[in-house]
């Protein structure tokens, strides 16, 4: 569902991409940034520790007895105060060998605790022979160490000289800068979702528009596409226009066709029909039965090329309350010996969307279907439904069964062989209802005769009547 909810909607999958790609770069960016802070807080903590070891190595002092000692100490109070995380320690040291050869000087904060030397052996040394390395300390606290390794005195034997610093502050502000990034990255981040979601809406908006002038040129209130759109879909446009032409001309080639051919055809028709007419045997009967038949098919066929030319295109509406009110009232006249009462539940925004003979024919057979055979009542419901319209003819009359149904849609069928007709009134409905995409069906209804429900493309509310 997820997947269908992207791939359906060009604007989804634009917003989609763009978050996707903004996050990344965000995530990114963010870490990028949290190194690159970290490292600055490394090296001016390291400048810091590189300040205290110059001190440290300012005041270191040998004895007579070739012992070192410091002449004062550390203004820092840290490296007095017991496990503080701020250490110094200075180790005699072989040249040669690299071990320990005296005794360890080490500031008092370090209490009993020792670095070892030797572990700073295997750890890669700068250009200037320290090693800066972050780890867990004698107290078990994070440090960050300097270590250098100085020849003093002039002697062969140098020392190694250590400064530790309590990490934490490292981390604690590393910490903040963190949550700060974080809280600033995610109201960026929300600005920039509201950016590309406005952005793909307005990008998109030619399309919308684009998508309001198809729909006006189906519905017949414009003939092209004329609106000011952006260089990318202006040839979209240019080709649209050009089927939309394309399409009024083959239509209108095929009515005219028709048409010639129809007329072509009536004049050797007429001069059967005359020859028919001056003969009075069974040859002549014949004929005038076929030549009628054929006149009302090429009528027939007329008229239908021309519904099916003007069915949905040119935008035709017909409110439907002042189509059936007419033809209610004809029919009362009709029928007044039956006094049909007549039930019409539609309204002004029931607007049918095509042409208003059409929906005269469909619905005069309708209702003249539910006046003749129906008793007392008829029921005429008009329901929106989307983009289509239910029109719903109901009468108390006998009604029909499944098999009559099937029948009574099929051209030429006549249930009642009694009355007059040819059979055509139903099939006509359903043919007219096609060409605009509509259907019928037959159903039993409430009244207890047939309910007939027609669904007919349905006109924007507000639309009246339009030729």
């Amino acid at each position: 569902m997820l997947r269908g909810f992207f791939t359906r909607s060009l604007a989804n999958r634009l917003v989609l991409a763009s978050l996707l790609a903004a996050v990344v770069l965000l995530v990114v960016a963010g870490a990028l940034l949290l190194w690159m802070f970290r490292a600055t807080l490394e090296r001016q903590f390291d400048i810091r520790l590189e300040a205290l070891l110059n001190g440290l190595l300012a005041n270191i002092e040998q004895a007579e007895d070739g012992r070192i000692y410091l002449s004062r100490k550390l203004a820092d109070p840290l490296f007095q105060l017991p496990a503080s995380g701020w250490y110094w320690q200075i180790t005699p040291m072989d040249a040669r060998t690299g071990a320990a050869t005296g005794p360890i000087l080490a500031s008092p904060s370090l209490l009993e605790k020792r670095f070892d030397v030797n572990w700073f052996e295997a750890l890669p040394r700068d250009p200037d022979g320290a090693v800066r390395v972050t780890m867990m300390g004698p107290h078990g606290k994070p440090l960050r160490i300097l270590e250098q390794r100085l020849d003093l005195f002039g002697e062969k034997r140098h020392y190694s000289i250590i400064i530790a610093g309590d990490a934490r502050q490292l981390r604690d502000e590393a910490a903040r800068f963190g949550n700060l990034v974080i809280v600033l990255f995610l109201l960026f981040g929300a600005g920039l979702a509201i950016t590309i979601f406005l952005q793909v809406r307005f990008g998109l908006r030619p399309l919308r528009l684009l998508h309001d002038e198809i729909a006006e040129v189906r519905e017949g209130r414009r003939k092209y596409l004329t609106g000011e759109f952006p260089d990318e879909i202006r040839p979209v446009v240019q080709e649209l226009n050009q089927l939309i032409r394309a399409n009024r001309d083959v239509l209108e080639r095929a009515r005219t066709q028709v048409g010639n051919l129809a007329h072509a055809l009536k004049t050797p028709l007429a001069v059967l029909m005359n020859e028919a007419a001056s003969r009075d045997d069974e040859l002549g009967r014949l004929l005038r039965e076929q030549t009628t038949h054929m006149r009302e098919q090429i009528d027939l066929y007329l008229d239908r090329a021309r519904r099916a030319a003007l069915a949905g295109t040119l935008g035709v509406t017909t409110p439907v309350r002042d189509t059936i009110t007419p033809i209610v009232n004809a029919l009362a006249r009709i029928y007044h010996d039956k006094a049909v009462r007549v039930d019409l539940q539609c309204d002004e925004h029931d607007v049918f969307r095509g042409e208003k003979q059409d929906l005269e024919e469909m619905l005069g057979n309708l209702l003249d279907n539910a006046f003749k055979y129906g008793g007392e009542a008829v029921r005429v419901t008009c329901r929106p439904d989307g983009d289509m319209l239910e029109i719903v003819v109901e009468d108390d009359g006998p009604g029909l069964s499944g098999e009559e149904r099937e029948r009574a849609l099929r051209r030429g069928q006549r249930l009642d062989e009694t009355s007059s007709g040819s059979g055509l009134g139903l099939s006509i409905v359903k043919e007219l209802a096609g060409m605009y995409h509509g259907t019928i069906e037959l159903e039993s209804s409430e009244l207890g005769g047939l309910r007939v429900r027609l669904r007919l493309p349905r006109a924007p509310a507000g639309e009246g009547a339009r030729k």
